[in-house]
């Protein structure tokens, strides 16, 4: 650990990082910032953040010091990775160099595209009119792909497409998930629920404009939002709309409360 500690020259940033390894030691499903900090008892996953993107120290050299502590802790368990400062790194000491990095979606969901599948994304990418995400997406499916030889490593990949590593694990996940399918990988995906239909049907904003036109109650010079939201909470056969709504509907119809 005493390793570990001389890569960090500020006493806070040496604190985290040996709640890094701490939390990297425990047994949970998924290491990650959030799950780490909340195993931690940590208000959330912004120290940790800090420590991996902001904190000014070695990273070469503490990522290196880290893996090696946390891979001798690990030895003889289940555990067949740890991520750490962005990499993920084979548990087994004797085999941590510089080429056991490898990235976590290649390891755990590599992707293999067919020659269909390869012909394909490229028309996606280069021919017709579609959206950027679905352009995107068929664009990081081409650089992950392994069935043309060895890719490139995470970062690399991640700054020539011009995305983050996080956009490259959802999309080698979703690959997976899917079976597969790039087609429904690079598509828009579908929502599980149907969306919530709207309170406001045609007979409820007739019922809010008749309202807005009529005489205000007795003490009231005109109509407001707030009062108009008070009397409807009133009408029985009005579900209860809330002020905003009510001037949404208003301003749709070119309502104005005078």
């Amino acid at each position: 650990m005493a390793t570990v500690a001389g890569c960090f020259t500020r006493r806070e940033t040496r604190a985290t990082a040996a709640e890094l390894v701490a939390g990297l030691l425990l047994e949970v499903d998924t290491r990650n910032c959030w799950t780490l900090g909340q195993a931690l008892g940590h208000p959330g996953p912004h120290r940790l953040q800090h420590l991996l993107s902001r904190a000014r120290f070695d990273h070469d050299r503490a990522g290196k010091e880290i893996v090696r502590l946390v891979a001798g802790e690990l030895v003889g368990r289940r555990c067949l990775v740890v991520s750490c400062l962005g990499g993920w790194y084979l548990s087994d000491p004797s085999r941590l160099s510089d080429r056991a990095v490898v990235m976590g979606s290649q390891k755990k969901r590599p992707v293999r595209l067919t020659t269909q599948d390869r012909e394909e994304l490229v028309r996606v990418t280069t021919t017709g009119v579609r959206g950027a995400s679905m352009i995107m997406r068929a664009r990081v499916l081409l650089a992950l792909d392994t069935s043309v030889g060895e890719v490139d490593s995470k970062e690399a990949i991640a700054t020539r497409l011009g995305v983050c590593g996080e956009t490259l694990r959802l999309v080698a996940k979703r690959f997976a998930e899917t079976g597969g399918d790039v087609h429904a990988t690079i598509a828009r995906k579908k929502r599980d629920l149907p969306p919530v239909p709207s309170p406001v049907t045609g007979e409820v904003e007739a019922r809010l404009i008749a309202m807005a036109c009529s005489q205000p109650p007795s003490g009231y010079a005109r109509w407001s939002l707030r009062l108009l939201e008070k009397h409807v909470a009133l009408v029985e056969d009005i579900p209860d709309l809330d002020h905003s709504t009510i001037g949404r509907v208003l301003k749709k119809r070119n309502c104005a409360l005078t």
